[in-house]
């Protein structure tokens, strides 16, 4: 028999298999329209990252490190890596989900109100937002703090003493916070009634005067107590107000507003009438006289101041002196007319009816003359 023979040595060398690791998104939440990055652990082999947005992961090109950035993404995804060793069957790692959150919208702020009274509120509503909502102030120092529990896209105030600004601050998830505009609300100034003048301040029954007011502050409304209690007059609404006519003393005020703030009232203006000019009657104790005699003038039911006068020539003349309610004519030698003028104070002057008075001739003694200036006795 042959002795054995030795073939020559075959040497196997073991490669690792696979390993697809673990695959991490360093941040698995993200705003839209930012990126994150994806790192991969425990794996052995050369990577490919692959990526999966519409349910089939593809081959990333150039994606072969241990940590990939991915783009700027607006829509959820996912990653993976395939790793090969040598020739062993590839092995993929776990799957790291990138969720894509919304971006932040801060939306607009409809108000209420721009301008309130002191100790008013306002109500603010957040249109359009997108994302958790806080709204701010910045009452007391210049810079804007957060409101507690105002988080809601309908806001009220606290009661607002002064100026002060407001604003939402908006935030969706992971992203940036939006900021709105600011809204700034107005204190109105306190309301002054004013002040309501009477000019005059004195009329004449039947007539009437303008009531002004100035210095206030807001919308008016004329108010009178012509009935005995102020009630507000129709239309009128001006810093003026023309009255009707009047036949007894009357108070006018103002009532101002603005707003829900509370009213205020003017000062009142007085109204105070004066009784009108009445002529009255002229009686005479005789209305035909001799001539060279006088007649005795009377006037009754008159109101007002008296001035006499006389018509002897066509023409009626003031006498001078004659102003009281009976009046003593001087010894008339011609028909004479009288009249009265009247004058309430302020008020227009009324002219009594005339009366004439009517001159007869004087008696006359005559010339006696006798036939015969000497006669016998018998």
């Amino acid at each position: 028999t042959c002795p054995p023979a030795t073939s020559t040595e075959a040497e196997v060398t073991i490669i690792s298999a696979s390993k697809g690791g673990d695959a991490t998104a360093v941040k698995p939440t993200i705003c839209s329209g930012t990126n994150t990055t994806i790192t991969l652990a425990n794996y052995n082999g050369s990577i490919i990252w692959q990526v999966d947005v519409n349910g089939v992961f593809t081959d990333i090109a150039s994606a072969t490190g241990t940590s990939y950035t991915t783009p700027n993404l607006t829509i959820t995804a996912k990653y993976r890596a395939k790793v090969t060793s040598n020739n062993c069957t590839p092995k993929f790692s776990t799957e790291a989900t990138v969720t894509v959150d919304p971006p932040s919208v801060s939306g607009t702020i409809t108000t209420s109100a721009t301008t309130v009274c002191k100790g008013s509120t306002v109500t603010f509503t957040l249109n359009g937002s997108s994302g958790s909502i806080q709204w701010q102030t910045d009452t007391t120092s210049g810079t804007y703090v957060d409101i507690p529990s105002a988080t809601g896209s309908l806001y009220a105030t606290f009661a607002l003493t002064k100026e002060s600004n407001f604003r939402a601050v908006v935030k969706k998830g992971n992203c940036p916070v939006a900021i709105t505009d600011k809204v700034t609300i107005s204190i109105a100034p306190a309301l002054s009634g004013g002040t309501a003048t009477a000019q005059p301040a004195t009329v004449c029954k039947g007539t009437s005067t303008t009531i002004f007011l100035k210095d206030h502050t807001g919308s008016v409304q004329w108010q009178t107590n012509a009935s005995g209690t102020f009630v507000n007059i129709p239309n009128a609404n001006d810093t003026l107000y023309v009255t009707p006519n009047l036949t007894v003393s009357t108070i006018y005020r103002a009532i101002v507003s603005s707003g829900n703030c509370a009213t205020a009232t003017s000062t009142e203006a007085i109204v105070s009438i004066i009784p009108s000019s009445e002529s009255g009657t002229i009686t005479a104790d005789k209305t035909t006289i001799c001539s060279g005699t006088s007649a005795i003038l009377t006037l009754v039911g008159n109101t007002g101041s008296i001035q006499w006068q006389s018509d002897a020539t066509g023409t009626f003349v003031d006498i001078a002196g004659a102003t009281s309610t009976v009046y003593t004519t001087p010894a008339l030698t011609a028909n004479t007319n009288y009249r009265a003028i009247v004058t309430s104070t302020g008020c227009a002057s009324v002219t009594s009816a005339p009366v004439l008075i009517i001159i007869t001739p004087a008696s006359q003694g005559g010339t006696a003359t006798a036939v015969q200036s000497s006669i016998c006795s018998g």
